[in-house]
């Protein structure tokens, strides 16, 4: 999983797993 700056990103990395 990357941490990126966004809660787009958060969100979908967190979807990701």
């Amino acid at each position: 999983i990357m941490i990126l700056p966004g809660e787009k990103f958060e969100a979908k990395t967190r979807r990701d797993g």
